[in-house]
């Protein structure tokens, strides 16, 4: 796992993005979007004091078990399994916001889906 906090405290911090990558739980600093990426219990830990993150530090090692593959069990192995499932950042942007860039960004690279369809590997258009 990974302790987390944002710098400015209203963005996302974008290492909770690799941590995810790699299956890493964190447990981050509470602020008001993080809901957004870590939910608490769920996918990792959120803390608003020392005291809070300490006492999410022991029980996340305390009596903790392995399994055959040295993995931690526990609430580790429930967070990690967890955030198996979470798409990647690729898969974000181009279901949330590529078509949206290229759209506000008008060049000749960045043609129409239909037109980039059209268009054949060697840049030629394809002929129907």
């Amino acid at each position: 796992f990974h302790c987390m906090f944002s710098t400015s405290g209203f963005d996302l911090p974008m290492k909770i993005y690799d941590f995810y990558g790699c299956e890493v739980p964190v447990c981050a600093i509470s602020f008001s979007c993080l809901g957004e990426l870590v939910q608490d219990g769920v996918n990792g830990r959120v803390f608003n004091s020392s005291d809070q993150l300490s006492g999410q530090i022991y029980d996340l090692f305390h009596n903790i078990e392995r399994d055959q593959s040295s993995k931690m069990g526990g609430e580790l192995k429930f967070f990690r399994e967890n955030i198996a499932g979470i798409s990647r950042w690729r898969e974000n942007w181009i279901e949330n916001a590529h078509e949206i860039i290229l759209a506000a960004c008008p060049t000749e690279q960045n043609n129409s889906k239909e037109e980039r369809n059209s268009i054949g590997n060697n840049g030629d258009k394809k002929k129907n």
